[in-house]
Parts: C-alpha cells; structure tokens; sequence
C-alpha cells in the first residue's frame, strides 16, 4: 500500500484488482497529516492547550521546563520542570467541561505507578540531572481554569 495523496488509499482485493477507499490521512506535500475533524486529533489539541495553559503556570512560578511530553513505549509524561535543587514530573488532565468527571479524577493509582514508572526512566535518561527533592503534582484543566494539585502522590 502506498501513502495517499488524493484522500483514498489503494489496496488490493480478492481479485487482485485495485480498490478505493476512503483515507483518514490526508497529504499535504507529500506527509500524512490527521485529519483535524477526528476526535484523536481534537482531544490531542485539547491537551496540548491544557499543557501549555500549565507550563505557562510554571515558567511564571520560577520554574524551568525541563522536557515536555518525553515519551517511551511505556507511555508520556507530560511535563518535567526543575526550580533549583527540585524536580516536579507534572501530569496534565485537561477537559473542556466537567461532564465526564473531574480531570484529576483520571489521574488514577495504575496511571500514578507508571508516572512514576517513567520518572524514574527519565532520571536515567538524564544521568547528569541529580534532583536533592522530586514531586508528583498533577494539573487539571477544565475549561480555562487551571488548578495544580501539588504533590498529589
């Protein structure tokens, strides 16, 4: 199957004949673009507008934004920021209402062991940062309001 350029991609049927389908990526010169009408594409805008809401909070706060959205194939954190001897490794829940629950409801014991999973990944990662202090807070957005639960866990 080759990447399409005109909204369909070819594929191969029983026949061996080629048939057309509709694509959910579209091109633009020659890249794979989401298509911004999906609700993938939607939400990760969502909480990419939730992110930067919280590191603008932090960055006003003192803090210095250490890696944003580090990812491994054991998942994301969101943010790292660092204010001196202290390290803070942020999740970021955003929602656009409160319909389907508090945003830091999400934030649950299985997903704070991975967070802390990945933070201990990250320190490896990172063997010249040596933090005296590190904190688990957690930034939930609703709408535009921001409340940050610090050392939530």
């Amino acid at each position: 199957m080759r990447t399409p350029t005109d909204g369909h991609s070819d594929e191969t049927g029983p026949s061996g004949r080629s048939k057309k389908r509709p694509s959910t990526t579209k091109s633009i010169k020659g890249s794979p673009v989401a298509d911004s009408s999906t609700p993938l594409n939607q939400r990760s805008r969502l909480g990419a507008f939730g992110e930067e809401l919280v590191a603008g909070w932090y960055e006003r706060s003192g803090f210095v934004i250490a890696d944003r959205n580090w990812r491994t194939n054991r998942g994301e954190l969101d943010l790292v920021v660092a204010k001196g001897p202290l390290l803070v490794f942020c999740e970021v829940k955003t929602r656009s209402s409160a319909a389907y629950g508090a945003a830091a409801e999400a934030v649950t014991p299985r997903k704070q062991m991975r967070v802390r999973l990945l933070a201990m990944r990250w320190l490896e990662a990172h063997p010249e940062i040596h933090p005296s202090e590190v904190r688990f807070d957690v930034a939930a957005i609703t709408g535009t309001d921001v409340s940050i639960v610090v050392s939530a866990f």
